[in-house]
C-alpha cells in the first residue's frame, strides 16, 4: 500500500463503500425523477424519436445516400407497424423503468468518479494516474457507444424489421414493452461493446494478454465481431456491417493500447 494512505481495517472500506453507494444511489434518484418529470420530452422526443419519418438518422442517410448516386429508395423511416398497450399498468410501469435506466445513464459518470475515488487510496502515484485515464476514457467510450446504438443501431434495425413480413395479411404490431426492451437491448449493448479498450487495457496491465496475441488472433477476433454483431442486429447484412466495422476497428486499436501498456 502506498505510504500517503493511511490504513483502514476491513469496517472501514465497507463503511466508505457504503457511503459511496449511498450517494451514488441519490443522484441517480434524482436523474431519475428528472426524467419522470419530464415524460412528454423523454417519451417523445427520445424514445419514440427513431419512429419518426423526420428523425436525422434518417434524414442524414438519405443525404448520404443521394449524394453518392444511389437511389432514393433506399432512405430509411418509412416505418409500417404501431405501438400499442395491452396491461393495464403498463404504461406506468414503462415510464418508471425508463426514468431509472435514463437516471442511471446520465449518472454513469459520477457512478466511475465514485468508483475511482474508492480504489485510489490503495493505488500508487503511476497507477492513479493509468487509472484515471482508464475510468475516464470508460465513460467516454461508454456514451460513444450509447450514441451509436440509438444513432445507428437503431433506426437501420427498426428499418428493417418494422417492413419485413411473411405474408400481406399480417400486420406489424408491436407492444409498447417489447418496443422498450427492444431499444434499450441495443443502445445498452452498444454502449458494453464500446467498453472493449478498456478492458484491453486491464487484461494487458495483468500481463493476461499482449499486443503480439491480438495481432496472431485477429481472424479469430474478427469472426467473433462478425458473430457478435450477427446477434444484436436484425439479420440483414447492412446492419451487420455497421457494427461489425467499428466493433473490428475498437479491437485494432486496442492492440495499440496493448502495446503501450506492455510494450
Amino acid at each position: 500500500m502506498p505510504e500517503h494512505v493511511k490504513e483502514m481495517s476491513f469496517f472501514d472500506h465497507l463503511e466508505e463503500l457504503r457511503w459511496r453507494l449511498f450517494r451514488t444511489g441519490v443522484v441517480i434518484l434524482l436523474f431519475a425523477l428528472l426524467s419522470f418529470t419530464f415524460k412528454g420530452f423523454v417519451f417523445d422526443n427520445i424514445i419514440f424519436a427513431p419512429t419518426y419519418r423526420n428523425f436525422i438518422a434518417y434524414e442524414y442517410w438519405c443525404m448520404f445516400i443521394q449524394s453518392i448516386g444511389v437511389s432514393k429508395e433506399l432512405c430509411l423511416g418509412n416505418l409500417d407497424f404501431t405501438i400499442i398497450n395491452t396491461e393495464m399498468a403498463g404504461q406506468f410501469m414503462v415510464h418508471i423503468k425508463i426514468a431509472m435506466a435514463l437516471g442511471v445513464i446520465i449518472a454513469f459518470p459520477y457512478l466511475v468518479w465514485e468508483l475511482w475515488l474508492f480504489i485510489s487510496p490503495g493505488l500508487h502515484i503511476k497507477e492513479v494516474k493509468a487509472s484515471r485515464k482508464a475510468i475516464l476514457g470508460s465513460a467516454i467510450l461508454f456514451f460513444i457507444g450509447i450514441l451509436f446504438g440509438y444513432y445507428v443501431l437503431t433506426p437501420f434495425s427498426l428499418d428493417f424489421l418494422s417492413k419485413y413480413n411473411v405474408s400481406n395479411i399480417v400486420a406489424n404490431t408491436f407492444t409498447l414493452t417489447n418496443y422498450i426492451s427492444f431499444i434499450s437491448t441495443l443502445v445498452l449493448a452498444s454502449g458494453i461493446m464500446f467498453q472493449l479498450p478498456m478492458a484491453v487495457f486491464l487484461l494487458a496491465k495483468m500481463e493476461i494478454i499482449t499486443s503480439r496475441m491480438m495481432r496472431e488472433y485477429w481472424r479469430y477476433a474478427l469472426i467473433i465481431c462478425i458473430i457478435l454483431s450477427a446477434i444484436i442486429t436484425p439479420p440483414d447484412v447492412a446492419s451487420m456491417v455497421m457494427v461489425t466495422v467499428p466493433l473490428f476497428c475498437l479491437y485494432l486499436g486496442s492492440i495499440l493500447i496493448a502495446k503501450k501498456v506492455n510494450p
